[in-house]
C-alpha cells in the first residue's frame, strides 16, 4: 500500500475520499444536480454551450425538444412531480432546458 494511502487510512485509490455518491432526496436537489453536471463543461471551458458538447445527454435532449419529442435512449421526462406519474424524471423536458439556460446566464 502506498505511504499516502497508509497515512490517510485509505484502502483503494489515492483519491477515494474525493468521490461520493449522495442521495438526491428532493426535486430541488435533483434539478440542481442536473444543472451542475450539464453546465460543468461550460464552467470548465471545455465547451461554449451545452448543445455543442458531444459528451452529455443535453445535446440529444435539445435536438429532440426542438421537434417536440423526447429522446428514447434516455430516462423519460415524466412531467409534474405532484401527479401520479410513470417512471421517469419529475420534470418537463422544456422546463429542464429552461432551468439550464437561466442557471447558465446567472453563472455568467
Amino acid at each position: 500500500m502506498p505511504n499516502a494511502n497508509r497515512e490517510d487510512g485509505c484502502t483503494s485509490g489515492f483519491w477515494e475520499g474525493w468521490f461520493k455518491s449522495p442521495a438526491l432526496l428532493d426535486y430541488a436537489v435533483l434539478a440542481t444536480s442536473i444543472a451542475y453536471v450539464v453546465l460543468d463543461p461550460i464552467r470548465t471551458k471545455v465547451a461554449s454551450t451545452p448543445e455543442t458538447f458531444e459528451f452529455t445527454s443535453i445535446k440529444n435532449c435539445i435536438e429532440h425538444a426542438q421537434h417536440g419529442k423526447q429522446p428514447k435512449s434516455l430516462l423519460h421526462f415524466a412531467c409534474n412531480p405532484r401527479l401520479i406519474m410513470p417512471k421517469g424524471l419529475p420534470f418537463e423536458l422544456n422546463y429542464c432546458i429552461e432551468l439550464l439556460e437561466l442557471t447558465g446566464r446567472c453563472s455568467r
